[in-house]
């Protein structure tokens, strides 16, 4: 479970430190980082992901609206897993959407966390 709020600052190679309560619940897999609406990133273990897939693909949607949605959602989303250190690569693109480049927020939001610029939340 991710609860809680960390700022951990950006390397320069474009990672982050997790925090240690985040690290045992996305360190032991992989994770999937997405662009969300008001220039933020969320991710998922790759298992919570895999259930918020499901759960579209079983919703009765429309072609159309599931294609939307999964646009909106997947096409900017990125892989990874954290490293030995217990840091993960934020990818350059997802950097520039939420304006990261010193310190990252990252804010627990239970099955997932989401990662902001300080400067920019409310």
């Amino acid at each position: 479970m991710f609860i809680g709020a960390s700022i951990r600052a950006l390397d320069a190679q474009g990672k982050i430190t997790l925090p240690r309560s985040f690290l045992k619940e996305a360190g032991k897999t992989s994770v999937v980082m997405s662009p969300l609406v008001d220039d933020r990133v969320a991710v998922w273990p790759i298992s919570e992901f895999e259930q918020i897939v499901y759960r579209f693909n079983t919703m009765g949607l429309t072609q159309t609206a599931r294609g939307l949605i999964f646009r909106a959602l997947f096409s900017k989303a990125e892989q990874t897993k954290a490293d030995h250190m217990g840091r993960i690569q934020i990818p350059s693109g997802l950097r520039e959407y939420a304006h990261l480049t010193e310190d990252v927020l990252l804010l627990g939001m239970v099955n997932r966390f989401e990662l902001w610029n300080p400067k920019g939340f409310n």
